[in-house]
């Protein structure tokens, strides 16, 4: 008789290991798993059956299919395998037999993995809600592709009904990443553009989910800002100030638009903008924090002495029509001289060499002044430059330490989560809501940033004291999910 070879785990046979034969049932204990990714999906889903509160990470459910699917390949691969040895051995005409018939083969080691991960998959789906929003998303996915083929992989002559209802989806989880982008042929880049995007939406939703600070509290106004104005408020007070009041107690923004909301009759004088919690107000604030980034070079740009004489053109500009430079272009000039000021401080605190690189704008507005002194008509641009000249020599507002600079240096977004405030809407194209007076950061539930910044914000707020939970920006997102579009409904 022939040794029959397929289907056969030799390692089982060798002379150590020949003895008597297990049943089938104790043998599968024996294999079943026997990979380690595969122990470590059936645990995932046996703690998620276990405690139906316990969070799951998108990386595991990608990690479980990933593992399904190997094991699918692989079996496919066996069964071919066995099927060409069995028809070569037939048209041998001779005996089939297998050693330790009751051994089970790679084949029925694969299946019985497989069904056992199948199973495990299948129970988290059913358990956990992000894993089942994920699945349904799959499954849209599946649908869409299966019409746009019969549409001809023409996208405009999909059945209207359908088209509406994926754009409808496509639409509120586009803070996530373009559906639409996911359609196509299967590839290894699909794939990967396909669990990319459903880690972030899982993740997102599980954050939310597990949140203990929303559990107790609902948050109802949003506030986009950046590390360097958060390490501020730490370092000072532990409060949100509008900008106009922090000017007039000499603390300067180390983050944030420069703009007109910081002019004398800008909203920024005596309120803090903001966002209602809707998918509108999430886009702005996300927006809001990841705009505005202050390096020094930029700073730099703003007060060289190229700068400082377009300014002092724009002024005497304005001085031939207004001699007393009240209309809407001084109001305009006086913030342009603001700014260069607000530059300087800027600078005193995130440039560890300013007394030597100021040295240069400190020669140029001293020519000024030298220039402009005593020349009829020039009064208004003699003040703007004396008084930047005096912000060139006074202290930093605050101690510039390493940990400062380095929030500027590596500056991140951030977005504060408020519970119990609320504001005047102020522009409703974007859903802003401005708040009178200032917010105390123990207002705060939570904070986001963007993932990889996690552990750095919450390291602020350990060190600040503070009891604000800390999550990735995925999380703002899925609560968008479930939000109205605006905050007027």
């Amino acid at each position: 008789m022939v040794q029959r070879k397929i289907g056969v785990n030799h390692a089982l046979f060798t002379p150590q290991t020949m003895g008597p034969i297990q049943d089938k049932e104790s043998q599968h204990k024996k294999t079943h798993s026997s990979h380690p990714s595969n122990k470590r999906c059936i645990d995932i889903a046996a703690k998620t059956l276990k405690n139906p509160d316990s969070k799951i990470s998108g990386e595991d459910l990608t990690m479980i299919k990933a593992q399904k699917r190997e094991l699918k390949d692989t079996i496919k691969l066996l069964q071919n395998r066995e099927n060409r040895a069995v028809k070569k051995i037939l048209r041998l005409e001779k005996d089939i037999f297998r050693i330790g018939d009751k051994t089970p083969s790679k084949l029925e080691v694969a299946q019985s993995e497989y069904q056992a991960l199948a199973t495990a998959y299948e129970n988290i789906i059913d358990s956990n809600p992000s894993a089942k929003q994920a699945k349904q998303i799959q499954k849209l996915l599946k649908e869409a592709n299966l019409e746009l083929s019969k549409a001809g992989n023409e996208w405009e002559n999909v059945d209207c009904e359908f088209k509406n209802k994926f754009e409808e989806q496509a639409a509120l989880l586009k803070p996530f990443g373009s559906i639409t982008a996911l359609l196509g042929p299967k590839s290894d880049e699909n794939l990967a553009q396909r669990e990319v995007f459903l880690e972030r939406l899982v993740n997102g939703s599980e954050q939310i989910r597990c949140s203990e600070a929303l559990k107790k509290k609902t948050i109802s106004w949003l506030h986009g800002t950046r590390s360097p104005a958060l390490a501020v408020m730490m370092a000072t007070d532990k409060t949100m100030h509008p900008t106009g009041e922090l000017l007039k107690n000499n603390i300067y923004p180390l983050s944030g638009e420069l703009r007109m909301g910081i002019s004398a009759t800008g909203v920024n004088q005596d309120r803090i903008s903001g966002t209602s919690i809707s998918r509108l107000g999430v886009k702005t604030t996300i927006s809001y924090a990841s705009d505005f980034v202050a390096t020094a070079t930029d700073e730099w740009k703003g007060v060289s002495p190229a700068q400082i004489n377009k300014f002092i053109g724009y002024t005497e500009s304005t001085l031939k029509y207004d001699p007393k430079f009240e209309g809407d272009a001084a109001e305009g000039n006086k913030f342009d001289w603001l700014r260069v000021g607000l530059y300087i401080e800027r600078l005193k605190v995130i440039d560890p060499d300013y007394s030597e690189n100021i040295s240069a704008i400190k020669e140029h507005l001293d020519a000024l002044i030298d220039e402009k002194e005593g020349v009829p008509g020039q009064e208004i641009v003699l003040q703007f430059l004396k008084d930047v000249r005096d912000i060139c020599d006074t202290p930093p507002f605050i101690n510039p330490t390493e940990s400062i600079r380095e929030s500027v240096t590596d500056s991140f977004p951030i977005v504060l989560a408020a519970s119990n405030v609320t504001g005047t809407l102020v522009d409703k194209n974007l859903d802003e809501y401005a708040v009178k007076g200032s917010i105390n950061l123990k207002k705060i539930t939570v904070a986001f940033t963007e993932s990889e910044n996690v552990d750095r914000l919450k390291e602020m707020v350990k060190e600040a004291g503070l009891n604000i939970e800390v999550m990735d920006f995925n999380a703002l997102k899925a609560i968008a999910l479930h939000a109205p579009e605006t905050g007027e409904g």
